[in-house]
């Protein structure tokens, strides 16, 4: 199965796949209104593997605890961009 953008439906040429609430997207698809906040996550050959097997219900231990360990980086990351946000949005509020 490959992952395709949801607006063009191309499967990704590069390794930038840009997800938003309302999808996966291309850089040439990326919606206006979406506020831009990147991060990259760096997943090796057996967290791909740990995931797939997630996914087809055949994960082992050891695999679990690989992906524990991602979901752990992802949600910092993920934390790290929506205060970033907040904090640039507190910013521009106070020099109106």
């Amino acid at each position: 199965m490959e992952i395709k953008c949801s607006d063009c439906g191309k499967g990704f040429e590069t390794r930038d796949i840009i997800a938003t609430l309302d999808g996966l997207f291309c850089s040439q698809c990326l919606p206006k209104d979406v506020t831009k906040k990147f991060f990259t996550i760096q997943i090796s050959w057996v967290g791909i593997n740990a995931i797939v097997d997630l996914i087809e219900g055949d994960v082992n231990v050891d695999q679990l605890m690989i992906l524990e360990k991602m979901k752990t980086k992802l949600e910092f990351k993920i934390k790290e961009a929506i205060e970033e946000i907040l904090r640039e949005a507190q910013i521009s509020e106070s020099d109106s």
